[in-house]
């Protein structure tokens, strides 16, 4: 099928001619184009998918048609439509210029007459819609282009086409249509008849912005805009901006009347008004200042509540339920179809603390990985442009800005719009992000913490001592006082991470006592955070001293977690919850090395570290339930899955013996992580082949002579690689050990090598090293990589650096040598820390990989997730 893009390249290409990407809004997407037969530059717009599935494509092009007999010189043409796959285009002229929303950006205030000047022109372009039968229902500054500083109203009509097609099914299906700044009250209540007076009072709210600097009513969330609406006056423009004439102001204040009947009863007579020359009986004012605009209509306490439930439950976003003081708002983010939220190993979510914007890395069909923002006016997602590459988004207190980490940078972008803005050079690890007052960036980079300016500047010890390196220091969070730090504490699995706390500028770091993979944030006195098993608990705060002051109870379950632990979960200031919901699985699958893939199993698991037995017909791979890892054994003639350990709460990594007898993995059945052996058929009993009670052991692979084990001990910043004689002496030898971290350490086939990764040039390489570790080291990556595997035949290394996969031709007669370096493919197959989660087949020609499964979790946002929160506090039980 392809992408959006090339799809409609495709139906297009006998008229026009698409050359990029303009822009996205919250009903279609818009493409710059080239009229084939009329030799000019127009605009495309393409419904959106959801919006196509719900009203249907031919039935929204026979609704359009009035719109294309709309003629006026304020007006934006319709020139042509047509169908796509499913889905709806159509075509209007391109503007070189900009749009009033950009001007106001720019300017933040408009001089008056251009103001007056351009209400009045978007007034005469709706006065002739209003008298041909058309209402616009989506009057904003985004849709008034500015054409040599002349206004075109963009888009008339298509909103009265949508919701024409789609009938009670918009509703139904969660769309909603309007924007909440410029919405009119009746518009709000999803009154089902929208009159001219509609468009008239967004008009004023527009007019009132560009006089005032903002819109008449705003407010943290829909639900606040929508309440001040119905109950407030707004105030008056002079208040703001005494220069502005008494007449606009009287005619922008009747305008945003409550009731439409209150309102001007043309848009003629607004340009009217806006000019001087009302008339009392027209509903304008001229009396003293301040005017004495019509007092809006009061309704009961009961009365607004219900207008405010039928807003929201029109607008959308939310489940059409009544929202009363004290209840959570629970619903479902549904993204366009091919765009999943995804990340290598960190969070992928985060919702801004004025709970108004939900961010996330993510992918669009095959596209790569990149930002992506939702806002809660908004129908749909987004990608904001320059974040390829962009991981674990997080915001700044202001809710302006937006960090993420890209191609071995921390960046930030703005979100009122602007290209992304270095601030920080981090090669190597990063392990999450927090934006705290006083505009600092506390930045986990694996074994430490850093701060940086968030202006930019050199990333610097979070204490002047650093005494807090310790193990792995994962996903801080600064919590609401702007200088505690909640992180997780991490030994290489889930299962043993604890929350400690650190304090920026002091040199001590302390455990909280709590078993938890991931802090959430802090909210009504209680520290969130994730366990294993994607439970979300409440621990009773005190932030002046820094300790939990009683017990934690688990207040919601079903959260999604990553493999290093992380929860995909995020808390606004304003006590909005956004989460992963479901298990983060995968689906085994055999890649040939020109990116082509089939599937091994069609079952859909939390898979880990998958290896494939020497002689292709078995599959060793972790496999986690319930909070514990197991090792099973896939064969691949009988098709069946077999589970092989059943002792401890941790046996992965599983390696096979050279000849396919026996499973090498790491357990910690006996209280220490040590490296165990059991028979691959499951007859007979496990035994231990090693430990260290000084060094903690990660993974273990036997040599093909079968005689020696290499491991590592250590982890980022610590880690180490070894080896050990099965028999006879088995004292321990360093291969590899300096200051820096080495591991992913695997034995070529012959047993005269080793290829390992290490950061001592600063971000990881891949070198390769001979046994017995005497001689030289030979470096295979030039520009960063990690997780080496040997082809069987020896002659090739297979790495990856980040989503993308390499291979690098060797020889190793008479000494090794690189002949070449070519890139394979590049995708998200999942990564793990230290350790090759890939094999190759014995073949040579298929990876054997793990392709993360889309459509197994769901994005929730909770509206006044603080209220459901006292509540399981009050009665604890069962989420």
């Amino acid at each position: 099928m392809g992408d959006p893009f090339t799809r409609l390249t495709m139906a297009v290409a006998d008229r026009y001619r698409l050359e990029r990407e303009l822009g996205q809004g919250g009903m279609a997407t818009v493409y710059l184009a080239q009229d084939l037969k009329h030799d000019r530059k127009v605009a495309i717009k393409v419904l959106r998918p959801e919006l196509a599935a719900v009203i249907g494509a031919e039935r929204f092009l026979r609704e359009i048609k009035t719109i294309a007999n709309l003629q006026h010189p304020h007006i934006l043409g319709l020139i042509d439509s047509g169908e796509a796959q499913g889905t709806a285009w159509y075509v209007m002229p391109f503007v070189e210029g900009e749009s009033l929303r950009d001007r106001l950006t720019r300017e933040k205030l408009l001089p008056i007459p251009d103001a007056v000047r351009l209400a009045t022109e978007v007034a005469s372009a709706l006065d002739y819609a209003h008298r041909h039968g058309v209402i616009h229902r989506d009057i904003k500054p985004e849709n008034i282009l500015l054409h040599d500083g002349r206004a075109l109203v963009a888009d008339f009509g298509i909103a009265l086409a949508v919701s024409q097609a789609g009938g009670s099914r918009m509703t139904e299906t969660g769309l909603s249509l309007g924007t909440p700044q410029y919405m009119s009250p009746e518009q709000a209540m999803g009154e089902r008849e929208i009159t001219a007076g509609s468009d008239i009072y967004a008009l004023g709210c527009v007019t009132y912005e560009m006089l005032a600097g903002e819109p008449p009513f705003t407010g943290p969330s829909v639900q606040a805009i929508i309440a001040k609406m119905m109950t407030e006056k707004p105030t008056p423009p002079s208040r703001v901006r005494d220069t502005v004439p008494e007449a606009v102001e009287d005619a922008v204040l009747t305008a945003l009347a409550k009731l439409p009947a209150d309102r001007w009863k043309t848009a003629a007579e607004f340009a009217t008004a806006l000019g001087g020359q009302a008339d009392r009986r027209t509903g304008g004012r001229t009396t003293d200042r301040p005017p004495p605009a019509r007092p809006p209509v009061r309704p009961s306490a009961l009365l607004v509540v219900l207008a405010v439930t039928l807003a929201l439950a029109a607008w959308g976003w939310l489940r059409p339920h009544p929202e009363t003081p004290g209840t959570a708002i629970r619903f479902a983010l549904t993204l366009a179809p091919g765009t999943a939220v995804s990340s290598l190993i960190g969070n992928p979510l985060a919702i801004s603390p004025d709970g108004q914007v939900v961010a996330f890395s993510g992918r669009s069909g095959s596209g790569p990985s990149q930002i992506f923002v939702r806002r809660m006016n908004e129908l749909a997602e987004h990608a904001v442009p320059g974040t390829e590459g962009g991981e674990q988004p997080f915001f700044s207190p202001d809710s302006k800005w937006l960090g993420f980490y890209a191609n071995r940078q921390l960046r930030k972008v703005a979100l009122a719009g602007g290209p992304p803005i270095s601030i920080a050079d981090l090669p190597g690890f990063f392990y999450g992000a927090s934006w705290g007052t006083g505009d600092r960036i506390v930045v986990s980079r694996g074994n430490h913490l850093v701060q940086v300016p968030a202006a930019g500047g050199a990333a610097t010890p979070l204490s002047p001592d650093d005494t807090i390196t310790s193990r792995l220091l994962y996903y801080p969070k600064i919590l609401p006082d702007g200088k505690t730090v909640v992180v997780t504490r991490w030994e290489g699995t889930a299962v043993t991470a604890r929350l400690w706390l650190a304090t920026i500028g002091k040199g001590q770091a302390r455990d909280l006592q709590l078993s938890g993979t991931y802090p959430v944030g802090l909210v009504d006195g209680h520290l969130v955070y994730a366990t294993l098993g994607g439970a979300l608990m409440a621990a009773p705060f005190d932030l002046g001293r820094g300790r939990v002051t009683g017990p934690a109870v688990r207040v919601l379950d079903g959260v999604s977690l990553m493999t290093s632990g992380a929860a995909q979960a995020d808390l606004a200031g304003t006590g909005s919850l956004v989460y992963e919901s479901g298990a983060l699985l995968s689906q085994m699958v055999f890649m040939d090395l020109r990116g082509e893939a089939r599937s091994v199993i069609p079952d859909r698991r939390s898979f880990i570290f998958p290896r494939v037995s020497p002689d292709g017909s078995r599959i060793a791979v972790g496999l986690e339930s319930q909070g514990t890892m197991d090792v099973w054994v896939y064969d691949l003639r009988a098709r069946t899955l077999s589970r092989l350990t059943t002792e401890g709460s941790i046996n992965d990594r599983p390696e096979w013996s050279h000849d396919g007898t026996r499973l090498f993995f790491r357990s910690n059945r006996s209280g220490e992580s040590a490296l165990w052996t059991e028979s691959a058929d499951g007859t007979g009993t496990a035994v231990m082949v090693l430990s260290d009670p000084t060094r903690k052991v990660w993974e273990g692979i036997p040599t093909p002579d079968g005689r020696s084990i290499i491991y590592r001990t250590g982890t980022l910043g610590t880690a180490d690689i070894w080896i050990r004689s099965v028999t006879g002496d088995t004292t321990p030898r360093a291969l590899v050990a300096t200051p820096f971290t080495e591991w992913a350490a695997r034995p070529s086939p012959d047993g005269r090598w080793v290829a390992y990764a290490s950061d001592e040039s600063g971000e990881f390489q891949v070198y390769v090293i001979a046994l017995p570790g005497s001689g030289g080291r030979h470096q295979v990556s030039t520009d960063g990589g990690t997780d080496p595997v040997w082809s069987p035949d020896g002659t090739r290394i297979f790495y990856r650096r980040g989503t993308d996969r390499f291979v690098a031709t060797v020889t190793t007669t008479p000494e090794f040598t690189v002949v070449r370096r070519d890139s394979l493919f590049s995708g998200d197959f999942g990564s793990w820390v230290g350790h090759a989660g890939y094999d190759i087949a014995p073949d040579g020609k298929q990876l054997l990989l793990l392709r993360p499964v889309t459509d197994s979790t769901r994005t929730i946002v909770v509206h006044n997730w603080e209220a459901e929160l006292r509540a399981r506090l009050a009665a604890p039980g069962s989420p």
